[in-house]
């Protein structure tokens, strides 16, 4: 037995010391991400000794993510469609409208963390948000790190638990619980840290208001979209849907619908609609091209291609027996529900910062600590809060995590430089590794 565990050991420290080599050398070569992992794929899958059971466990967890990868692809379709309709960029021109005479750094906070809510993807929010405020903050002289954390704050807010993100179904999915009943717990957790992060950019923006002078683009908005209210019904019919209790692909398949219908009555051809869908959308325009652009399915082969060979690394691992020797440390010895949530939000974070993959972090820490809940008789929906609060949350401050090298591309802000100021990200962190284990004012079925 003991030659059995020294050799299993060895396999898992080849397999980890592999894909931090491979996610490091894609990371610096700018190579896509799904290639690294794909290569330790190989690699484990090469090392494993009965390499027919591999394949059962593939199978299995590819099954899992099945929802997720189809919720995913309609995001990528809906999001394109919605742009090219007019109906984000009427949200945008409609609650940048309502800031004038606010504070900035409020501003872009809470604005960010309503797009984020809507849109469920904390890179597509900032891709919307970011030129519109880096341009205000310009002429106020705001210090770009600060408002990057302001914004980072909020668009990670629904990264984690809007409807639609991703990452909630896919956590939801690995822990077998379900999403609607995990976004309550979700919720009520970020209560206390949002209202302290509002206090926070509240106090230190208040020498920055922004003046009707400085959203001169949404003039050419209006013009370019010939933005109508109405244009704000595929966002109203989306979480009226939502509120109804319907499922989230006829939510997005129905919206999508919508807007591809307004698109066609607005006199955009059958080709074009194809185009945005395929490639997202787009404009040459000198001044919204920056601003207003999304990804469209060509775009999201990199994001799917991780999950799914995430998923199967996370197969690989199994039919070794391998995730036993990551996860031992964490749970050992572990006799008192405070410190399993508290180490179950330890682990999230390494693995997101071995990784680079939410991917793999949701799947691996849920998927092998929820038994230990349940032996413990710990609700797994605080397992699903550690993971998300913690693991899923701080992925935007990992230097060398995709989201963070997103954001610096995006921003051309360093991820060192901004992190100071995440406060809603800190502030959730700190509380779900420190004070929600042992105190939580809020119940988990």
């Amino acid at each position: 037995m003991k030659s059995i565990d020294t050799n299993k050991k060895q396999k898992a420290k080849i397999i980890i010391g592999g894909l931090i080599l491979c996610v490091s050398y894609a990371i610096a070569t700018d190579t896509p991400l799904y290639l690294a992992i794909a290569a330790v794929c190989l690699l484990a899958f090469l090392i494993t000794s009965d390499k027919r059971s591999v394949y059962p466990e593939i199978i299995v967890n590819l099954k899992t993510i099945i929802k997720t990868v189809l919720l995913l692809g309609l995001i990528s379709i809906t999001l394109p469609l919605m742009m090219g309709s007019g109906s984000l960029p009427t949200f945008v021109v409609f609650f940048s409208n309502l800031m004038i005479g606010q504070n900035l750094l409020l501003s872009a906070f809470i604005l960010s963390t309503l797009l984020s809510m809507l849109l469920g993807t904390s890179i597509g929010t900032l891709t919307i948000l970011v030129p519109l405020f880096i341009g205000l903050a310009s002429q106020m002289q705001v210090p770009l790190p600060w408002l990057t954390g302001a914004l980072i704050s909020g668009s990670y807010f629904g990264d984690r638990v809007s409807p639609l993100a991703s990452s909630l179904h896919l956590t939801s999915a690995v822990t077998e619980t379900n999403y609607r009943q995990n976004i309550p717990v979700l919720l009520k957790s970020s209560i206390i840290p949002y209202a302290l992060a509002l206090l926070t950019y509240a106090l230190i923006g208040q020498p920055y208001l922004i003046d009707s002078s400085m959203l001169s683009q949404n003039i050419i908005i209006k013009e370019y979209f010939n933005t109508h209210y109405y244009l704000l019904f595929p966002l109203l019919l989306m979480i009226t849907l939502l509120i109804l209790r319907v499922s989230i692909n006829k939510v997005l398949f129905i919206v999508a619908l919508l807007s591809a219908a307004i698109l066609l009555h607005n006199g955009a051809s059958l080709g074009l609609m194809i185009e945005f869908m395929l490639k997202g959308y787009h404009t040459t325009h000198p001044i919204l091209g920056p601003m207003l652009k999304t990804n469209g399915m060509l775009g999201m082969l990199n994001v799917l291609l991780v999950l799914l060979f995430s998923a199967c690394l996370n197969g690989i691992l199994e039919a070794n027996q391998l995730i036993d020797i990551i996860i031992a440390p964490f749970i050992k010895k572990v006799t008192r529900p405070s410190a399993l949530i508290r180490n179950t939000a330890l682990l999230s974070l390494i693995l997101s910062m071995i990784t680079c993959s939410q991917a793999m972090t949701a799947m691996i820490t849920g998927k092998y600590l929820k038994n230990k809940y349940d032996s413990m008789n710990v609700s797994r929906q605080l397992l699903v809060m550690s993971i998300s609060n913690v693991g899923l949350n701080l992925v935007g401050l990992i230097p060398w995590n995709v989201n963070g090298l997103l954001i610096k591309q995006l921003t051309s802000v360093p991820t060192v430089d901004y992190a100071p100021y995440a406060f809603f990200l800190t502030f959730l962190s700190v509380f779900s590794l420190y004070i929600y284990p042992v105190w939580r004012p809020f119940k988990a079925s």
